[in-house]
This record gives C-alpha cells, sequence and structure tokens, in this order.
C-alpha cells in the first residue's frame, strides 16, 4: 500500500524539526547566530549589537538572521535601539524552539546521531536521505524456508523520484508532483506492488544511493534542464543555483550501477537533447523537447505512471501522459518525447 508523500519542507513533527535545524545551523555563522540570539532572557537583540558581538559586518548579519527568521528558527521585529538612539531590525528567540535548542545543539555537532536520527522519512534511521511511500514490508525470520519465501510480495515496480529545486529565482513544487503521484497510485490496481522513493532535494551523490540501495525500474528526474545537463541541490542550506551535472556524467553514474533501470524519465525544460547519451545505458527516455509549464509536468508524470501502473505499455502511457495535457487544453502536450534504443519496442515494455 502506497503511503501518504511526506515533504521536507514541512517538518511539522519533533524529529523532522529537530533534524531540519540541525542541518540549517551547519554554517558557522548560523550557529553563532542562533546562539547570540538563543542567549540569555528574551530580549531583542539589534542588528548592530549582534555585529559587535560576531565581529560581523551590519550586512552579513542582516542577511544570516534574515534567513533564519525566515526558516521560523528565530523571530524578527523592528524598533528603537535604546544603545544608540536609531531604528533598526532587530531579533529574538522563539520559545517553542529555544524549549529544543539543546537538541538541536546535540545533534548539530553530532552528524553521526543526526544521521541515525528516526523520523518519518527514515524510520529505521539508515544514513540515506530516501523517503518510501510503501508500506514497510515485515521482518523476516532467517529460518524460513524458500517455498514460504517466494509467497512474499516482491514490487513488480519501483521508481526513484529526485526531486530538485536549488534556484529561489526559479521555484519548482517537485514536492507537489511527489504527492500527487503518490496519491494517484494509491488508486490503481496494483498499488501493493508499487514502491516509490522520494528524495527531496536530491544532490547528485543521492542518484547513487538510490540506485545502489533501491535498484529501481524507472528513475524520474524533476526540476531544471536545459541543453548541457539537469541541476542537482547544494548541500548547504543557502547555497543558491544548484549544481548542473552534465549528461555524460549523469549516465556515467548511471552506467556504474549493477542493476539499470528501464526508463529515465527528465521531467525538467530542454533535456531531450541529451537524451541519446542514455540509450546504451537504459532501454528509453522520456524527456522534454523545450521548457515545460510546471503543472503541465506535474499533470504528465501522474497520467503516466498510472497508466503503467495499470499494465499499460510505455509507448501507450506516455501517450496517454500526453493526451491528458491535451484534454486540459495545456500547450505543452506535445512537449514529453519518448526516445528508445535500437533494439528496444516500447510497445513491449510494462510491468504488470
Amino acid at each position: 500500500m502506497i503511503e501518504q508523500v511526506v515533504s521536507s519542507q514541512t517538518a511539522s513533527h519533533l524529529p523532522e524539526k529537530l533534524e531540519f535545524f540541525a542541518k540549517t545551523l551547519r554554517g558557522e555563522d548560523a550557529y553563532g547566530m542562533f546562539l547570540a540570539v538563543s542567549k540569555g532572557h528574551k530580549k531583542p537583540k539589534f542588528v548592530s549589537e549582534l555585529a559587535a558581538q560576531m565581529k560581523l559586518s551590519n550586512v552579513r548579519v542582516s542577511q544570516v538572521a534574515a534567513r533564519l527568521a525566515n526558516l521560523g528558527i528565530i523571530s524578527k521585529g523592528r524598533g528603537k535601539n535604546p544603545g544608540t538612539g536609531r531604528t533598526e531590525n532587530y531579533y529574538e528567540k522563539r520559545h517553542d524552539i529555544d524549549v529544543l535548542k539543546e537538541k538541536i545543539i546535540r545533534l548539530r555537532n553530532n552528524p553521526s546521531a543526526l544521521s541515525k536520527l528516526v523520523t518519518m522519512r527514515r524510520p529505521s534511521a539508515p544514513t540515506s536521505k530516501i523517503v518510501s511511500f510503501i508500506k514497510a514490508k515485515p521482518v523476516m525470520p532467517a529460518k524460513r524456508t524458500r517455498a514460504r519465501l517466494a509467497k512474499v510480495k516482491v514490487a513488480a515496480l519501483r521508481i526513484a523520484f529526485l526531486g530538485t529545486n536549488p534556484e529561489s529565482s526559479r521555484p519548482l513544487r517537485t514536492d507537489i508532483e511527489a504527492r500527487n503521484l503518490a496519491r494517484a497510485l494509491k488508486g490503481t490496481t496494483n498499488r501493493d506492488l508499487i514502491e516509490i522513493r522520494y528524495v527531496p532535494a536530491a544532490e547528485w551523490a543521492d542518484l547513487l544511493e538510490t540506485m545502489n540501495e533501491f535498484e529501481p525500474h524507472i528513475v524520474h528526474f524533476s526540476g531544471h534542464g536545459g541543453d548541457q545537463g539537469v541541476l542537482f541541490d547544494n548541500e548547504g542550506v543557502y547555497d543558491d543555483g544548484g549544481i548542473e551535472i552534465d549528461y555524460k556524467l549523469l549516465n556515467g553514474f548511471i552506467d556504474a550501477t549493477r542493476n539499470k533501470p528501464d526508463l529515465l524519465v527528465l521531467n525538467a525544460c530542454d533535456t531531450v537533447k541529451g537524451a541519446r547519451v542514455f540509450l546504451n545505458t537504459v532501454k528509453a527516455v522520456v524527456a522534454m523537447s523545450s521548457s515545460i509549464d510546471d503543472l503541465a509536468a506535474t499533470y504528465f508524470s501522474r497520467f503516466l505512471y498510472v497508466a503503467l501502473a495499470e499494465g499499460q505499455s510505455l509507448s501507450r502511457s506516455v501517450a496517454q501522459g500526453k493526451l491528458a495535457l491535451a484534454a486540459m487544453r495545456l500547450p505543452d502536450s506535445s512537449l514529453p518525447t519518448l526516445i528508445h534504443s535500437i533494439n528496444t519496442d516500447p510497445d513491449k515494455i510494462s510491468y504488470f
């Protein structure tokens, strides 16, 4: 059974909050700012006061503190500084975060403990950042016979969904695409035989980790792309712009794994020019021939995978995704393009 998508961007549960805040404070300036604002009784800490205490410029203090305030770690206000008589921004600690302060600091300073923190995205606390939407299989006793093991259901279709959104100037709602896809697959006939792993804010290393551990039939990339490659996320919370991985290197990542996927879906703008690079590694690629709208990309992936989940062939599934866009009067219905290797018949690729 496919479970509800849990987005990394909405840390509503305590372990998720602790993990998010600990990672946010990995930078020295961010950590120093958090400690400075949180120190002592709750009272406003003005920008000039923080700058003198941290030995940073007022501009740098304003940049760091504003980011922490936007993320909900500290509070921001504006008022008259009694020490200088000037009106300026001030920051103060939040009570709901202050009660978690010691735990956040402990996890921030102990990466090993942070990697083992049990969260909804990491129920057994592995070191990977992968989120699984399928109901966990029961642990089986080691002495089971081969005949009894054969009765245990194994996912007939494994989809690795890598979502990236590294550019604040061009935000994408890849989290909504993942959520809608999971909801749609929950209603399909073969939902109990489908497993999705969603990797939010995916870095290039997450692709290798997912390929090695999960061995997906389909790798789905959702994010920014172009003629030369695709953008993966940075490691840092404040780093903007992403890391471009060209198509040749991306193909090398996939080719370096033991069990190759059948299909690579590049649900990103202008990716069709790089698609043929992968045809010696995977059987087929679905890519976009130009810039695709966020809404169109989301709906295409939904109808593509629902068709695959119901036993349709790859070619028919791609056709259904494009027809769905046309029926909704979306101008991007001609953009999804199926490219396959010379020895592959997409009419014969199906999973049920």
